[in-house]
């Protein structure tokens, strides 16, 4: 599961595509959709965008959650990565790689409460 904050201006996160792609020249198409309301992002990121060391294990892919998901709806949200030809005209489906949940938070409204335990020691000598 992807976990996404609003308030993030440098995410990054780590899926894997490369052992699934058919393609030499691709670009990755991301698709996250609400799970209640369908709003739906799209994001497009080519092989140059990929941050890993090892692209044949994992992809990582850096994003600004504050552009993209700022007057989204936070909660739970669907994502499929597509495969797709850098010099297609169209977006055309041709490969899915990967599908899963991504969990979009909102720091700035969280409230933390807390509070200090009393705990009481007992030692024994014997």
């Amino acid at each position: 599961m992807l976990n996404f904050d609003k308030n993030n201006t440098e995410l990054e996160f780590v899926v894997t595509l490369t052992e699934k792609c058919k393609l030499q020249t691709s670009a990755y198409w991301f698709v996250f959709e609400n799970v209640t309301t369908k709003e739906k992002v799209t994001i497009t990121k080519t092989n140059d965008d990929d941050l890993s060391s090892y692209k044949e294990r994992c992809n990582i892919f850096a994003i600004d959650c504050t552009d993209l998901f700022d007057s989204k709806t936070k909660g739970q949200w669907t994502y499929e990565v597509w495969e797709e030809d850098i010099e297609a005209v169209a977006i055309t489906n041709t490969n899915l790689l990967e599908c899963g949940k991504m969990l979009l938070s909102d720091t700035s409204n969280l409230t933390k409460q807390g509070y200090e335990p009393t705990t009481t020691i007992k030692g024994y000598a014997g």
